[in-house]
């Protein structure tokens, strides 16, 4: 227990110096320092960005550095590396960040009811950003059993995620002109697609119901007109995201919100070893390859056989321009729905905090976090130095990824969800 403590105290120390305490400052807020490097030009973000994060800029050049100092720093970047792994194993660090969790919230735990209106304290946006509402799928089986499903495994959505859904697309009806999305972005997989579907059902049944309630209301504002659908929704049991009769129709040719399939918002691949099986008995090694990524070494594969860090890093980088790309061309923002770790790993590379700390962020099934993506700035460059992969004590020699400058407004929102969780 003691040798677990050195650990967890030299984790935080070290690799995950800072983001705690951006944390205190606000549960849901935060606001990550960046220095923009390159310009975003047009519409050639993506092109830009895949180039970029394709190549393999020169590594450091060590050539001149002793061979002692090498071996003093390859010392050290392996003993962050087995700290972070033993740190995210034990007992203690576990128990820490589900209490950290629990508090975060311990508010919207305590509402009597969902809290359908939790996204209209959002700040307004930007002129030069748009919004991503980026989302995790509703319940499944397997999310229920505490069973691993990645890439490789495809279950549907159980009653408790159908339900979710609708909740989430509930939450997103209260979003003023201006801020509600007109594109739903979800992955290949099943859970991910039947959750943008009925939520996006949801939005259109809540909408057309109320239209002739919003036309009465004459002058008054969006948020009186979100108070007066609060109401309805009280009222009127056919409009309950959840209700008995709340089945939408997945065929419905008149979804508010159009589908858009983006590939690299899917699940990591864990192996066929991994997928599958109670998480209870893989936790282990999963976490050790969380603590190699997060001290460098991103080419480090799950089980021997999944995704390597790299190829879940670049995918997430594409997946953020892609879906700044649509935001931009449909009004200012988007949805879109995803999975718990490759959304672990995005926001661990938009604040630039280690993957390890990463890893334990808390990412409920039926989430919203609200990221707000800069359109106007020079992209971000992070490199093998940077906190996401362990600082200055990095493993890596060959890595660059280019990012829009991101700010994260809001994490792991679930007062919609009160009930269900």
């Amino acid at each position: 227990m003691l040798l677990n403590s050195c650990f967890i105290l030299f984790l935080a120390a070290g690799s995950v110096r800072g983001f705690s305490s951006t944390l205190r400052n606000n549960a849901y807020r935060i606001s990550p320092a960046s220095k923009p490097t390159r310009q975003i030009v047009g519409a050639r973000r993506n092109s830009c960005l895949h180039e970029r994060n394709a190549s393999k800029p020169c590594s450091d050049d060590v050539d001149g550095e002793r061979e002692t100092q090498i071996d003093w720093q390859n010392s050290r970047r392996s003993f962050l590396q087995l700290s972070v792994s033993a740190g995210l194993s034990s007992p203690l660090f576990i128990k820490a960040e589900r209490v950290s969790a629990a508090q975060q919230l311990a508010t919207d735990s305590a509402a009597p009811s969902p809290n359908l209106k939790c996204l209209l304290d959002l700040p307004p946006v930007d002129s030069d950003s748009v919004r991503i509402y980026l989302c995790r799928h509703g319940q499944t089986e397997n999310n229920r059993l505490h069973l691993v499903q990645g890439a490789r495994i495809d279950p549907p959505l159980n009653d408790t995620g159908r339900s979710m859904a609708r909740r989430l697309g509930a939450a997103l009806s209260f979003l003023p002109d201006g801020m509600a999305p007109t594109v739903a972005a979800h992955s290949l997989l099943r859970r991910a697609r039947e959750t943008a579907t009925l939520a996006d059902a949801t939005v259109g049944k809540i909408r057309t119901s109320t239209i002739a309630s919003r036309t009465n209301l004459g002058s008054s504002s969006d948020v009186a007109y979100a108070e007066h659908l609060s109401d309805l929704i009280a009222v009127s049991k056919p409009l309950l995201p959840d209700g008995e009769d709340g089945d939408v129709d997945l065929s419905a040719s008149d979804l508010p919100l159009s589908l858009e399939v983006i590939p690299s918002l899917g699940e990591v691949d864990f192996g066929a070893t991994i997928e599958g099986r109670p998480s209870a008995e893989v936790r282990a090694g999963m976490y050790a390859t969380y603590g190699a990524w997060s001290a460098g070494n991103i080419d480090q594969v799950m089980d021997g056989e999944g995704e390597s860090g790299r190829q879940v890093l670049y995918r997430a980088a594409s997946a953020l321009t892609a879906l700044a790309d649509v935001a931009s061309k449909s009004g200012g923002s988007v949805v879109a729905v995803s999975h718990s770790t490759y959304l672990r790993m995005l926001l661990s590379t938009v604040l630039n905090i280690p993957l390890a700390q990463g890893a334990m962020m808390e990412q409920k099934n039926g989430c919203i976090n609200v990221l707000d993506v800069n359109l106007k700035r020079p992209l971000k460059e992070l490199g093998p130095k940077s906190e996401l992969l362990g600082g200055p004590f990095s493993m890596a020699r060959d890595f660059s990824l280019f990012i829009p400058e991101t700010k994260v407004v809001r994490v792991n929102e679930a007062r919609h969800l009160h009930g269900l969780l």
